[in-house]
């Protein structure tokens, strides 16, 4: 039988999860590119260990289904000590596919992780029926005009995903808005921007000043990755 593997841009990791199903293998599923390295292990239908980079567990999961490029490789003969995790694969399946409409919906409000983002001056909502849970409340207190979403991730100690979502159900709600997104921060990818690019981003950053920040600049990661969401 001929192993299992191929690159992402021709395979979802779904379809591949759905593979692994099919045939109840044990083993682990190796995706690996310039910048990303990650690792899904299975035994009896079960994922049992996942990581990703620098990300362990169900934030892994997450952090790996968001990759759209990569070379992948099933080895049914290795194994793990650990157990991070403990999902059935048709669970997870039906997970990625409900996150990446989520996502999707949320690439248009959010376009990159670098983001800046502060209080909104004059909200349309009404505060007698606006209801905010604690997580909300946490990173509110953190949205100061100048940290971008990442920053706050890191801060409040979760996972760009779910940072995310809280964050776009604050901008939905009138609360925060984007205020602009920060081009010196050195990612995972290690983005090296041409002198086009910077010439652009400089153009976009003087129409942004000039629309009293209302608006954003492009996100190059975007354009060239995918958006915040998709690698």
């Amino acid at each position: 039988m001929s192993p299992l593997q191929g690159n992402l841009e021709d395979f979802d990791i779904t379809d591949i999860l759905e593979l692994i199903n099919i045939g109840k293998k044990d083993g682990a599923l190796e995706i690996k590119s310039n910048e990303h390295n990650g690792i899904i292990y299975f035994e009896n239908g079960i994922v049992v260990d996942v990581s990703a980079n620098e990300y362990k567990g169900d934030d892994a999961i997450h952090y790996i289904l968001r990759w759209e490029t990569g070379r992948f490789y099933f080895d049914p003969h290795k194994r793990t000590t650990m157990k991070t995790v403990n999902i059935p694969i048709q669970k997870l399946m039906l997970d990625a596919a409900r996150q990446l409409d989520e996502w999707k919906k949320i690439e248009e409000t959010i376009p990159s992780v670098n983001v800046i983002l502060k209080l909104n001056e004059n909200p349309k909502t009404d505060e007698n029926e606006l209801t905010i849970s604690d997580e909300e409340w946490r990173v509110l207190s953190l949205v100061d005009g100048d940290s971008s979403l990442k920053e706050i991730a890191r801060k409040i100690n979760k996972s760009e995903i779910e940072t995310g979502k809280i964050i776009y159900d604050l901008i939905v709600s009138g609360m925060i808005v984007i205020s602009g997104e920060k081009t010196d921060i050195e990612d995972d990818e290690n983005e090296v921007n041409t002198p086009e690019d910077e010439a652009d981003m400089t153009e976009e950053n003087e129409d942004s000043e000039q629309n009293n920040n209302s608006r954003y600049t492009k996100s190059k990661k975007k354009k060239k990755k995918g958006g915040l969401f998709r690698f």
